[in-house]
């Protein structure tokens, strides 16, 4: 890596500190207030350091600013920080997702400057690939094959009970209503995905994915007004406010609309992401030996709801990039050969393959997921696994 490139990344680095040290002086009541200052300084200085002598970038020198990012970070763990609010733009977050964003954006930048230097070992590497997370799908190996693993959803204690016996009344009600609506002058296309939001509650297997036939049902359903009595529009949308009702209980959902909120990337970008998301699919149905058909089939689903909705908000996007990041997950996850680890061949085969093609046909993907929020990691595997030539580098 260039220096002048080397240098770009550190300016980025003194960027995004220099905006951390702004929002934070409106909390100088903080007690951990000045340990928080001292330790962004003394990041801020080793950083301006480095940028007017990135000869001296060394390992070790890289893995100092690592350490003073992760000082920055622990200070987001102090309870008080949810209780504090930030404003930027339209957006309302508390200041420890936002100290947590910075500090994720900095560790990221730090990383892809040792994989220009040649310094990420796979233990780096591994450290930044993340479990899978909140998404409509999430995955994980059975023996050499990928497969869709159910991410249920759980209340808190004291919601449990309130919250099952709202599925229940939503099941009971969603029934009626479903019938009326197939003796209606109803759209197809409302009916079905009416029913497919029954369904997803009756299974009960994934928040993401009951939200998202929700949200596609109350778009069809605000396009659908004039085809439907009063009455039966009343009750579906009384029914569709009921189902985001129940959402809300759940913590999971809340922290994915929370990063939806955030995931604001234009139509073109949309479309790159579901056509990664349709070149996998049609990959893995093809070699049918190395994912069960749930996988191309969840694939095709997240990308037919950012597809086919008219206006894709954050939920839509999210859930696609989500999905897209967990295949991501897991597939580098078998690439990084570290100490103590053993990687079955077919697994390491596969991941080859699906690296192979994303690189091949899918290039755009990895800029344009790295636009959402905690996604900037995939940039700096895929930087280090084209360093050692996994990735066609």
């Amino acid at each position: 890596m260039a220096f002048q490139r080397i240098i770009n990344l550190l300016g980025t680095m003194q960027t995004r500190v220099d905006r951390v040290d702004k929002y934070i002086e409106q909390f100088d009541d903080w007690s951990d207030f000045p340990k928080l200052k001292a330790s962004l300084a003394r990041l801020k200085d080793r950083i301006a350091t480095y940028e007017s002598r990135p000869s001296i970038l060394k390992t070790d020198a890289v893995d100092r600013m690592r350490q003073d990012i992760q000082s920055v970070r622990s200070f987001a763990a102090d309870p008080f920080l949810d209780r504090r609010m930030i404003y930027s733009g339209v957006d309302r977050t508390t200041l420890r997702q936002a100290l947590e964003r910075d500090c994720d954006a900095l560790s990221n930048i730090a990383a892809g400057i040792q994989i220009g230097l040649g310094q990420l070992t796979a233990e780096d590497v591994a450290q930044l690939i993340p479990g899978q997370k909140i998404a409509a799908y999430q995955f994980a190996f059975e023996v050499d094959r990928i497969i869709v693993i159910d991410q249920p959803a759980w209340a808190s204690d004291h919601e449990t009970a309130l919250a099952e016996a709202a599925r229940e009344l939503l099941l009971e009600q969603g029934e009626r209503i479903l019938a009326d609506l197939r003796s209606s002058n109803c759209p197809p296309r409302l009916i079905e995905t009416f029913a497919q939001v029954q369904t997803r509650l009756a299974w009960n297997r994934n928040i993401v994915q009951i939200g998202m036939e929700a949200q596609t049902c109350t778009q069809l359903l605000a396009s659908s007004s004039e085809e439907l009595s009063s009455t039966l529009f009343g009750l579906v949308k009384a029914h569709l406010a009921g189902v985001a009702t129940y959402l809300a209980q759940f913590p999971d959902w809340r922290l994915f609309t929370e990063n939806a909120a955030k995931a604001d990337i234009d139509r073109e970008s949309v479309s790159e992401l579901v056509a990664t998301a349709r070149i996998l699919a049609r990959h893995f149905e093809i070699n049918s030996d190395q994912a069960s058909p749930s996988v191309p089939a969840a694939l095709n689903n997240v990308a037919d709801h950012a597809e086919h909705m008219e206006n894709p908000d954050g939920r839509s996007i999210l859930a696609l990039g989500r999905t897209l990041e967990n295949i991501w997950s897991i597939i580098v996850g078998q690439l990084v050969e570290v100490k103590n680890e053993i990687v079955k061949e077919g697994r390491k085969a596969i991941a080859k393959a699906v690296l192979g093609l994303i690189v091949g046909s899918c290039a755009g993907f990895v800029v344009v997921i790295a636009k959402l929020p905690g996604a900037e990691w995939i940039e700096s595997t895929l930087s280090y696994f084209m360093s050692v030539g996994l990735a066609g580098g």
